[in-house]
């Protein structure tokens, strides 16, 4: 009996462990909050793109009619 009780205690500290280091790092926080950055950056190009491309036709278009 005594030795199941060692054997779970050793058990439950290897598990503790494993879970303290996997919470300090945070590498894989720095990921996804780049990730985030990203999409945010990628919704206000889609967005605006189209937005500044009818504003350049029209500036194109109204300087190319008196040539």
């Amino acid at each position: 009996m005594l030795e199941k009780n060692i054997e779970s205690e050793c058990l439950e500290g290897a598990l503790m462990g494993v879970l303290v280091r996997k919470l300090a790092d945070r590498r894989a926080v720095t990921a996804v909050e780049y990730a985030i950055i990203v999409g945010v950056m990628v919704a206000a190009l889609v967005i605006g793109v189209p937005a500044i491309g009818k504003n350049l036709t029209n500036i194109f278009t109204s300087v190319a009619a008196p040539l």
